[in-house]
Parts: C-alpha cells; sequence; structure tokens
C-alpha cells in the first residue's frame, strides 16, 4: 500500500521519521522508500510502512487516525505505448 499526498514535504517528513525510527544509517540501509512523482506533477505517492503511519493520534473513539491509502499506483506512470 501507498501513501499518496499532494504535499512532497509531508512524505518526506514521513521517510525521515522511519529512517530515525528504524535506525538506517545511510551506510547499510539508504531509507525506506523512494518518493515517487505523479506524471501530472500534482501529487506525490510513498510506500506505506507497516509500523509507522503517517498521521499519529487517534479519534474521538479511540481509532487510530491515519491517511487513505491506495494499493496501486500505476496511474503514477505513463502509459506504455507513450513511452515508445
Amino acid at each position: 500500500m501507498y501513501y499518496t499526498s499532494q504535499d512532497k514535504e509531508e512524505l518526506e517528513a514521513y521517510h525521515e521519521k522511519i529512517i530515525e525510527g528504524e535506525g538506517y544509517d545511510g551506510v547499510i540501509v539508504q531509507g525506506w522508500a523512494s518518493i515517487i512523482e505523479h506524471q501530472d506533477g500534482d501529487k506525490w505517492a510513498i510506500l506505506k510502512h507497516p509500523s509507522y503511519p503517517l498521521i499519529e493520534g487517534v479519534d474521538d473513539d479511540d481509532e487510530p487516525l491515519d491517511a487513505p491509502t491506495v494499493d496501486d499506483i500505476s496511474d503514477f506512470y505513463p502509459p506504455l505505448e507513450e513511452l515508445n
């Protein structure tokens, strides 16, 4: 699953949170995942880490808050026929 956002900085902060939380040293493990720009340039996506939500906290029913996710980001890339 992927988080998507119109704010690249939000996803960069999420990426940094994972790097710090997992103790990635930048030598053996460079980072969690690449931030992918949509082909139209209007939104971004990053792979969701199973241990880190994009939004932390709970709602009024004590359910965890979190941003919506998508399973498929194929629309982020141009159709194959446009690549030829």
